[in-house]
C-alpha cells in the first residue's frame, strides 16, 4: 500500500495477513520497500510462524484493463498499465522466485 503523510513524503507499506484468521502477521513500513526486504520479512515470518503458503494478491494495475471480465489465474500476458502494476509484477516475480529457492 502506498499514501503520504501530510508533509507530502510518500510511504509504503507491506501488509501481512493470514486469510483464514484476518490476523495481520507482518506490517512493513518505509519510504521504500524492496526485494530483499521483502524477501527479508517473509523469511522471518516463516521462521517465527513456520508459513507454508503465500497468496499475493493484485488489482487491475498489475494485470491491466480488462473491464468486468473474470480472469483465470494462469491469463496472460500481462500488461501493466502504470509504475504501481509494475512494481505489483516484480513482487510477484520476487516471490515466484524465492519459493523455486526455498519452497
Amino acid at each position: 500500500m502506498t499514501d503520504a503523510l501530510s508533509s507530502g513524503r510518500r510511504f509504503r507499506t507491506l501488509n501481512i495477513v493470514d486469510d483464514y484468521t484476518r490476523e495481520c502477521l507482518a506490517i512493513e513500513v518505509d519510504t521504500w520497500l524492496g526485494g530483499v526486504r521483502v524477501v527479508r520479512v517473509l523469511e522471518e515470518l516463516k521462521q517465527r510462524r513456520g508459513t507454508r503458503q503465500i497468496r499475493y494478491a493484485s488489482g487491475s494495475e498489475f494485470y491491466g484493463d480488462y473491464g468486468h471480465q473474470l480472469l483465470d489465474e494462469n491469463y496472460g500476458p500481462l500488461l501493466p498499465v502504470s509504475t504501481y502494476g509494475a512494481s505489483k509484477l516484480a513482487g510477484e516475480s520476487i516471490i515466484c522466485a524465492y519459493c523455486h529457492m526455498f519452497g
